[in-house]
C-alpha cells in the first residue's frame, strides 16, 4: 500500500469520525426540539378552551368573565348614557363666577377608559349642554365640576358657560382643577344610578371613591334584603340648584336687611350721641338751677330769719306802744279829772 493510500484512509477515518460526532449531535438535537414540541403542545393543548371560556365565559356560572359577557356589561352601563368626550383639558378660565371657560377637545380618541382604538370623537354643537368630570386624578377620585352650554365651537375647542349656581365650592374645584391642568370628561348626560354599578366591590374598595357619610348605604346594598333606593342624579342637581339659588336670594336680603339695620343703628347712635348731649347741658343747667334754688333757699331762711326778727322787733314795739298807750291814757284820765277838779273848784 502506498503512502498516499494510507493519508487517503487516515483521512478518511477522521471524517468518518467528525460525521459521527456531527451525527450524534444531530440526534441530540433533534431529541431536544421533539422533547420540546411535546411540551409546547402540552401547553398549546388548553389553549382553545381557555379561548373560549374567554370569549364565551364559564357556562357553569353563568358566562361570566366571557369577553361577550363583559361586552354585554358594558353595554348594559353605557345604554342612554349619551355622548362622551374623554381626554379634554381645560383651556382658559374667564370667569370663575360665571362658569365661562374654554375646553380643548381632542380630534383623536385613543386613551378612553378600556383602552378603545383611536378614533374621531362626536362632534359637539352650539347650545349643546354637557357635564364636566374629572378623569380620576392620582391624589383621589376626580370632582365634579359643573352643568354647561356649549357657546362657541371651534376647531379643537369650545367654549363653555355655566347653567348652574357657580357656588364658592364648585368655583374652588373649577380653579383648582384648571391650575393643575386636569384631565377631564364631557358627558352629554349625567350617569344613571344602578344597584349593579357597585355590586361587588369591597367596603375599602367604596370607601376610595364614595363620600364617607354613604359608605355604609352601598356597602349594605343587596345584602341580608338590604337595597338602597336609587338617585335620580340630574333631579338632585337641578333640586340643590334650585335650594342654592334660593339661599342666596335669602342671604342677599338678609345682607341687605343687614346693611339697613346697620343704617339705623347708626342713625340711633348718632340720636343717642345728641340725646347723650342734651343731657349733659340739661344737666349743667339742672346743677346751676340747683345752686340757685339753694342760693334761693339760703336767701329765704335769711330772709325769714329777718322777717322773724321783724315780728319779734313789731311784737316787742307793739308792747311797748300798748304800754305807752296805756300810760298815755291813765295820764290822760288823770289830766281829765285834774281839770274837773279844777272846774269844779273854779265853778264854785
Amino acid at each position: 500500500m502506498s503512502i498516499w493510500n494510507k493519508v487517503l484512509v487516515g483521512l478518511i477515518i477522521v471524517a468518518s469520525g467528525a460525521f459521527l460526532w456531527l451525527a450524534i449531535d444531530v440526534l441530540g438535537t433533534q431529541e431536544y426540539w421533539r422533547s420540546r414540541a411535546k411540551d409546547y403542545e402540552k401547553k398549546i393543548a388548553p389553549l382553545p378552551a381557555e379561548i373560549e371560556k374567554d370569549q364565551y365565559g364559564d357556562f357553569q356560572k353563568g358566562c361570566e368573565g366571557g369577553v361577550f359577557y363583559l361586552q354585554t356589561e358594558i353595554n348594559k352601563l353605557t345604554l342612554g348614557r349619551g355622548r362622551v368626550w374623554y381626554g379634554c383639558t381645560p383651556g382658559r378660565l374667564v370667569d370663575a363666577a360665571k362658569g365661562n371657560l374654554t375646553v380643548n377637545v381632542p380630534q383623536v380618541i385613543g386613551d378612553e377608559p378600556g383602552g378603545g382604538a383611536a378614533a374621531s370623537p362626536p362632534p359637539i354643537a352650539v347650545s349643546t349642554v354637557v357635564y364636566i368630570f374629572e378623569q380620576s386624578p392620582q391624589e383621589g377620585p376626580g370632582h365634579f365640576l359643573g352643568e354647561y352650554r356649549v357657546t362657541q365651537v371651534g376647531q379643537g375647542q369650545v367654549v363653555l358657560e355655566a347653567t348652574l349656581t357657580m357656588t364658592p365650592e364648585l368655583q374652588k374645584y373649577l380653579k383648582n382643577s384648571v391650575a393643575a391642568k386636569q384631565t377631564w370628561t364631557l358627558c352629554e348626560q349625567l350617569p344613571k344610578d344602578s344597584h349593579e354599578i357597585f355590586a361587588g366591590k369591597t367596603r375599602d374598595d367604596l370607601a376610595k371613591i364614595l363620600p364617607a357619610s354613604v359608605v355604609d348605604e352601598y356597602a349594605k346594598d343587596g345584602k341580608k334584603g338590604f337595597e338602597r333606593q336609587l338617585r335620580d342624579y340630574h333631579f338632585l342637581l337641578k333640586s340643590y340648584d334650585r335650594q342654592w339659588a334660593v339661599l342666596a336670594e335669602e342671604k342677599q336680603r338678609s345682607t341687605r336687611e343687614l346693611k339697613e339695620l346697620q343704617s339705623t343703628v347708626e342713625v340711633a347712635k348718632r340720636q343717642l350721641q345728641t340725646l347723650q348731649d342734651i343731657q349733659v347741658v340739661l344737666e349743667g343747667e339742672r346743677a346751676e338751677a340747683r345752686r340757685q334754688f339753694k342760693l334761693v333757699q339760703d336767701h329765704l331762711k335769711t330772709v325769714e330769719a329777718m322777717k322773724a326778727e321783724r315780728e319779734a322787733e313789731v311784737k316787742r314795739l307793739a308792747a311797748e306802744n300798748q304800754t305807752m298807750a296805756d300810760q298815755i291814757a291813765k295820764m290822760w284820765e288823770a289830766a281829765a279829772q285834774y281839770i274837773q277838779q279844777k272846774t269844779a273848784i273854779a265853778g264854785q
